[in-house]
């Protein structure tokens, strides 16, 4: 078993196998652009919230949301922007900002099987 995180983690029964970095940036619908929220996952450890918070303008507003599925749904709708990584697939309906590229770290682990 594979478990792909934003975090490291600290347990025996993992062993960290891969550090690799994902490129993210700003998504919208492309319509009325400056109006729109940045939204976050409720997640603290969330690495894109923490970008997120700390570029955003003092004069956006910040709008948190339990999943990243529906985040994705709200930028659709043209709710808000978010912070998605580059490689999303499922991308059909939503503009890439012309806004900064940042990394992000991920880390996989491989599940150990102790006997």
């Amino acid at each position: 078993d594979k478990v792909i995180s934003f975090i490291k983690i600290n347990d025996s029964n993992y062993r960290l196998s891969n550090v690799d970095t994902m490129k993210v940036t700003l998504y919208s619908n492309g319509s009325n652009y400056d109006k729109e929220a940045l939204l976050i996952n409720k997640d603290e450890f969330c690495p894109l919230r923490k970008i997120t918070l700390d570029n955003k303008l003092d004069s956006q507003r910040v709008m948190e949301i339990d999943s990243l599925a529906a985040i994705i749904n709200l930028v659709k709708q043209g709710k808000g922007k978010a912070l998605l990584p580059m490689t999303f697939e499922n991308k059909r309906d939503i503009v890439q900002d012309i806004s900064k590229i940042f990394e992000v770290n991920y880390y996989t682990y491989n599940h150990i099987m102790h006997h």
